[in-house]
């Protein structure tokens, strides 16, 4: 099997075996990147998220979502039997979202309000 002429630049001056391997490892990432798209449109077509859903949803891994169920500092679900752990996406969601941090600005302006509305000695 030799590779087309237009790929000469990709695979230069290496043998065929060397542009077989090449070629096949390129595939599998190309096969990777699409179960990693398939995953993720499924994902967002779920409610109830399983683990490994809620571990590639938040970017956490499934050894710290289980220390957060076990500490009950995420919200889950569990199964009628208690062995699975489901979470539902938009308490994530709202779990991840939070913790909101004020910018710069809203800072700024928080205390120019509390300065102009507050005397040195007390209320107004």
């Amino acid at each position: 099997m030799i590779l087309p002429a237009a790929n000469k630049e990709a695979f230069g001056s290496t043998s065929k075996e060397q542009q077989i391997k090449i070629f096949f490892k390129m595939e599998q990432r190309i096969l990777d990147e699409l179960l990693e798209i398939k995953s993720m449109t499924l994902l967002g077509a779920k409610k109830a998220l399983t683990m490994s859903d809620c571990a590639l949803l938040t970017g956490l891994s499934k050894s710290h979502l289980y220390k957060l169920v076990c500490a009950r500092k995420i919200p889950f679900y569990k199964s009628s039997g208690g062995k699975l752990t489901y979470f539902d996406k938009a308490d994530i969601e709202a779990w991840q979202l939070q913790h909101r941090v004020r910018t710069n600005e809203e800072l700024e302006i928080e205390a120019a309000t509390h300065c102009a509305t507050t005397r040195k000695g007390g209320k107004l």
